[in-house]
């Protein structure tokens, strides 16, 4: 497949393509629970900014913006029919500005390390099953 896909695209040029003017931004992340705003109405963020985290004893990583902006709206809104969940919404300012990257900490214990990934929006190392 690897090399289908290696063939099928050899001679594409690469193509940049701008951000929504408009970000949603869903707080059900696949496996685990809901993930928790740590960003209010009005925030400025920054490429990379922390928006959400998961909730106190709950499976999940940290959610950062893609785009910076100003948070415009955080709603409870229905994303299946059966499905509801909170939303951020970022107004996309255009610039790109991004954050400081997280430093990883000097002779970091296995569990420093496994927090630091945590705080990238790392989560499981393959071996899900």
């Amino acid at each position: 497949m690897d090399k289908l896909m290696q063939d099928a695209t050899i001679n594409s040029k690469i193509v940049s393509i701008d951000a929504f003017p408009l970000m949603k931004y869903s707080l059900i992340q696949g496996v685990g629970g809901e993930l928790e705003p740590c960003v209010k109405l009005g925030d400025k963020v920054k490429i990379g900014t922390t928006i959400a985290k998961p909730r106190k004893g709950m499976l999940g990583a940290d959610l950062h913006s893609s785009v910076s902006g100003e948070v415009v709206k955080i709603v409870k809104e229905e994303i299946d029919k059966d499905l509801s969940c909170t939303v951020i919404y970022v107004k996309n300012d255009g610039l790109n500005e991004t954050k400081e990257p997280l430093k990883m900490p000097e002779n970091a214990s296995f569990e420093d390390l496994c927090e630091h990934l945590q705080k990238c929006g790392v989560i499981g190392f393959g071996g899900g099953g």
